[in-house]
């Protein structure tokens, strides 16, 4: 049911000009509903507040908006490793760059468990679908871009084969992050 509500919610929260500006934005992404980042945030949080952010994850975001406020609910709530299979489980929706690299920004917990993301990390930078190597490469480069990990960052970057745009604009942002790297 909160589902539903919150689906409600986001169609009174509707902004068409803004709507239009996203799919400029995102060309790839047809279900987008046009409602603006603070309030996705401001819902997120809700739902965590009030314990009912697991129900909502539970059901398959099909509009841009739920995705977003899955990718943040799900990035908040991991806080160890022991809970890294609920990333594992929402990668699958990622389909454009704007979840990806909100995922992945409020993603903290490999900032603390480095070495067992690590693990995920290289299965995601050799895998065959755009975006798992998306997510693989922005994790990279906001939390491995260090002196335990960049020779092997370096080394993803040489066997990298995609010809996926986005992909490849990851692996070039994470180039550019490893040049500035001291």
């Amino acid at each position: 049911m909160i589902y539903l509500n919150i689906q409600k919610e986001l169609f009174q929260k509707q902004e068409t000009q803004y709507k239009n500006f996203m799919q400029k934005s995102i060309p790839n992404e047809v279900n987008l509903i046009g409602v603006r980042m603070a309030f996705l945030k401001k819902t997120a949080d809700w739902l965590i507040k009030n314990d009912l952010w697991q129900e909502y994850i539970s059901y398959p975001p099909f509009y841009h908006e739920e995705k977003m406020i899955q990718a943040l609910i799900i990035a908040k709530q991991v806080k160890s490793y022991q809970d890294i299979s609920l990333v594992e489980q929402f990668i699958p929706y990622i389909d454009n760059w704007a979840v990806c690299d909100t995922f992945c920004t409020y993603l903290k917990v490999f900032k603390t468990y480095q070495k067992e993301g690590f693990t995920l990390i290289e299965k995601l930078v050799r895998s065959s679908k755009e975006y798992k190597i998306r997510v693989g490469y922005v994790l990279l480069l906001f939390y491995f871009i260090t002196d335990d990990y960049i020779d092997k960052i370096f080394s993803f970057m040489d066997e990298f084969k995609s010809k996926d745009y986005y992909a490849k604009m990851a692996v070039a942002w994470c180039l550019s992050i490893c040049f500035v790297y001291d």
